[in-house]
């Protein structure tokens, strides 16, 4: 009788340090494709030198295509726009309420120099189907200083 209480709880703690170590690796796994889509909408502003309407468009798509989903919302600081659908005519707002992404358009500073910085916020969300939300992390980035004109 002693053996088999024990091996209860010896199953007990097997499947409890399991279950810890699957969600352990679901959230890094999210977090490094969230971060992935980071650096691809990072490189995309970098690319094509800011955020004109076509490039917006092409964010879209690729995180529409990507598979991306998570909503947060975005700074109340002053510049910040959020997209709140991924759609081809989604138009920036501010301070949105629920957005896929925020960015926000920094002047580099240098006088004369017209050339700025962009900053790049992403969402990831932690839920799990019987628990629901567990967490939530904002993912941001900045671009490489870029040159515009005027």
């Amino acid at each position: 009788m002693r053996d088999s209480v024990g091996g209860t709880w010896l199953f007990g703690l097997i499947i409890t340090f399991m279950l810890i170590f699957v969600g352990y690796l679901t959230l890094m796994i999210n977090y490094s494709t969230v971060f992935k889509n980071k650096n691809e909408v990072v490189h995309m502003i970098e690319r094509y030198e800011g955020m004109s309407d076509s490039t917006k468009i092409l964010i879209n798509n690729y995180l529409r295509n990507s598979g991306y989903s998570s909503k947060g919302r975005c700074p109340t600081e002053e510049g910040w726009m959020g997209i709140e659908e991924l759609s081809s005519s989604a138009r920036p707002v501010n301070n949105s309420s629920d957005a896929y992404y925020c960015y926000k358009k920094t002047d580099a500073g240098d006088a004369g120099d017209d050339s700025a910085y962009y900053d790049v916020r992403l969402f990831l969300h932690f839920d799990i189907p019987v628990l629901g939300q567990l967490g939530s992390f904002d993912i941001k980035g900045q671009t490489i200083k870029i040159k515009y004109a005027m």
